[in-house]
């Protein structure tokens, strides 16, 4: 198992684990027909631009000889908050679920983020995804009362902000 950054060629990968993971941790928070209509190629190329062209820190985790999840984050994005990094996103392809991976790709960031100079970490999680907030919760991010709604696909959503 490796850690490293994620380069252009990987956005394949990337794309479909995040099709992948959505489609799965948000059955029954998000309608169906929006996460069946989730594109691979869409994402890739999203993946490519973010890739090329962001600021953001992508990293990816190698398992097998394969590519089994990645994580991505930077400042934090509101900038009201100096010292903040944030994780934007994480994500692990199901079939690799509960096996420490996605807690080493947490790690790996958050250190990676500490050693910038961030004194403190924030990340958004869907108010309905539990299982999120249990996972995060045992990396010790707590609920800090922070809220926002947020439209995805014809839903609007509640996100709560989660910080360490």
């Amino acid at each position: 198992m490796a850690i490293r950054v994620a380069l252009p060629a990987d956005a394949p990968d990337i794309a479909r684990i995040h099709v992948a993971a959505w489609q799965t941790a948000y059955a029954g928070i998000l309608a169906d027909d929006y996460l069946q209509s989730l594109s691979v190629k869409q994402r890739q190329h999203q993946w490519q631009e973010i890739l090329t062209c962001d600021d953001a820190t992508t990293c990816v985790l190698e398992h097998g000889g394969q590519i089994v999840g990645w994580v991505c984050g930077g400042a934090y994005r509101r900038r009201s908050a100096l010292n903040a990094g944030e994780i934007y996103a994480l994500y692990v392809d199901p079939q690799h679920w509960r096996q420490g991976f996605g807690q080493q790709l947490l790690q790996y960031l958050a250190d990676a983020l500490t050693l910038l100079g961030y004194q403190c970490l924030h990340l958004w999680v869907l108010a309905d995804n539990h299982s999120a907030q249990g996972f995060y919760h045992q990396a010790g991010f707590r609920a800090d009362g922070e809220q926002q709604r947020t439209a995805i696909g014809e839903k609007t959503v509640t996100e709560i902000r989660l910080s360490r």
